[in-house]
């Protein structure tokens, strides 16, 4: 996924089956006839057991807003995250971040959407790269979740973009920051146009369940199919992050501990975004 890949309408699958990511959080995009739906759950939880103390706990939410709302030139935008979001203490935000570089990207790039994109990656690893050199976040580490040797343990975060800013056309956009030893690299950039494939995050085995990949049925009864209208894509959003919220998620997936709270969710049609479901602190 280096550079900006640019996909038309008979372009080649660039996601898996049903594009995954592994993360503490449930995000889902759903791409329908009528618009994009963007859904996430609200729990907002320290990932690492062994350092959760009370000043940890007292930060910890069930109504943490994870979709929000931003504009790319003319056009609307719903986006979401995954990854380092907040540090211990939540001195860093990689939510305020972003709202910076959209502002950067959005003053300083009118050529194009590849370049708009080129200048909001960047500024956005700049932001984290100053708070690393300010030691306002720690070592970048691994994460411990995937196998060694896989890109997959230098994920920083990813940023994930739903709307019309493709020349008026449904885009899905993921913009990827990681490290290696410790260093910052070159964020990674995709756009699909039209969305191939809906995006979700969270608990791989609840996603095998929801779709009927596995003889566990137990998560069978939160699966709604998705539809060409946006109720039917909330729907089917809704319910995959009903099933990672189960309580029953987190003894066949521990990273389910870190899913759950209110849902919310938006859309982003041609006209406009539109909040579906909306966050309990809007």
């Amino acid at each position: 996924m280096m550079g900006v890949q640019m996909f038309g309408g008979n372009a080649g699958p660039v996601f898996p089956r049903w594009g995954f990511f592994t993360d503490m959080t449930a995000i889902a995009l759903v791409n329908t006839k009528d618009g994009i739906v963007v859904a996430a759950d609200g729990l907002s939880r320290w990932g690492d057991d062994s350092t959760r103390d009370d000043l940890v706990r007292q930060h910890e939410r069930l109504n943490e807003k994870k979709v929000f709302k931003a504009e790319c030139g003319a056009w609307d935008i719903a986006w979401a995250l995954t990854g380092l979001v907040l540090n211990k203490d939540r001195s860093f935000s990689l939510i305020t971040e972003v709202k910076r570089s959209f502002r950067v990207a959005n003053e300083g790039s009118r050529d194009s959407l590849s370049h708009w994109l080129e200048v909001f990656s960047n500024s956005l690893r700049d932001c984290v790269s100053r708070a690393r050199s300010t030691k306002v976040l720690g070592p970048f580490a691994e994460n411990e979740i995937h196998p060694p040797g896989s890109d997959e343990r230098f994920t920083f975060a990813r940023i994930l973009m739903a709307g019309y800013f493709y020349a008026g056309k449904p885009a899905i956009s993921i913009v990827r920051i990681s490290h290696k030893n410790g260093v910052l690299a070159d964020p990674q950039k995709l756009i699909c146009s039209p969305p191939e494939h809906d995006i979700f995050t969270g608990s791989d085995e609840i996603r095998k369940r929801y779709f009927d990949e596995h003889e566990d049925r137990r998560f069978k009864k939160y699966f709604r199919p998705t539809g060409p209208t946006l109720p039917e894509g909330l729907a089917h959003a809704k319910g995959y992050i009903e099933a990672c919220s189960d309580p029953l998620a987190s003894e066949v997936d521990p990273l389910c501990k870190g899913i759950g709270g209110h849902i919310h969710a938006a859309a982003v049609t041609r006209s406009g975004f539109v909040w579906l479901i909306p966050p309990l602190n809007l």
